[in-house]
């Protein structure tokens, strides 16, 4: 016997729950029961129903890569991944960042000094590194001309000229050493950055920094910001924000 009870009807629309069998539309807004968890979306499969477990937090509904089936998956990003930020409100020592293995480190910062040094200047550090392993050379222009030098042997790379109650902002690109070179001269952490400096003295300057520190081949973990005198150990103090995002090649 069919479901029509022997007659030409067919079974009437009919929901599963606890109600009689009754007739009219299907309705599934808090009337349909079924095994499901919460959450959780179907889809067909081509015979029957299939259950989507409900995925994590901003996860994003893609097809799957057979293209038969949806599946959650992580939204969609560019390159790079932020490593997080550091902000001094008040005048601080430095600004850190503490960061995860990578090979690539794009370093934002929009900084002043602390005003308590005479001619500071804006310095990078990697990994607490102190030795006088920083070399780099220094390029800046401003409205009278142009100036360079050749900075060797520092415990910092200089971001800046010298200066006096001065701003910076710009941009840094820090690169971890590839093992894959031939030669360890070929080798260590380096730096490339621009930096606009604003001076309460003079007139505004653009920098252009490029550098290396052979001694670190390895991770790098952190990066700080730090206004130092350029060619002495005196320490000012820094006042203002920094972030810093990754990417890795592979």
């Amino acid at each position: 016997m069919g479901f029509g009870g022997g007659g030409s009807a067919g079974m009437t629309a009919h929901v599963h729950n606890n109600v009689p069998l009754q007739g009219g539309p299907l309705d599934f807004a808090n009337d349909t029961i079924a095994s499901l968890n919460a959450g959780s979306t179907t889809f067909s499969d081509g015979a029957a129903l299939q259950e989507l477990v409900i995925g994590n937090a901003a996860d994003t509904l893609v097809v799957n890569g057979a293209g038969t089936a949806p599946e959650w998956g992580a939204p969609a990003g560019g390159a790079w991944v932020s490593e997080g930020n550091d902000i001094n409100t008040v005048k601080g020592a430095t600004l850190d960042v503490t960061v995860s293995d990578a090979d690539v480190y794009q370093v934002l910062y929009n900084v002043a000094d602390g005003g308590d040094e005479s001619t500071p200047s804006l310095t990078m550090r990697l990994n607490d590194e102190t030795g006088a392993n920083y070399d780099m050379i220094k390029l800046f222009g401003y409205s009278a001309g142009a100036d360079g030098d050749n900075p060797t042997g520092k415990t910092k790379w200089l971001l800046s000229a010298s200066g006096s109650e001065d701003s910076y902002n710009g941009c840094a690109y820090v690169y971890k050493a590839d093992p894959n070179f031939v030669t360890a001269a070929k080798g260590g952490a380096t730096l490339y950055s621009q930096t606009q400096q604003t001076s309460a003295t003079t007139s505004l300057y653009c920098l252009n920094v490029c550098g290396t520190n052979a001694t670190i081949t390895g991770a790098i973990t952190k990066i700080t910001l730090k206004v130092m005198k350029a060619n002495t150990e005196d320490d000012s103090q820094i006042v203002g924000s920094m972030r810093v995002n990754s990417l890795s090649y592979s």
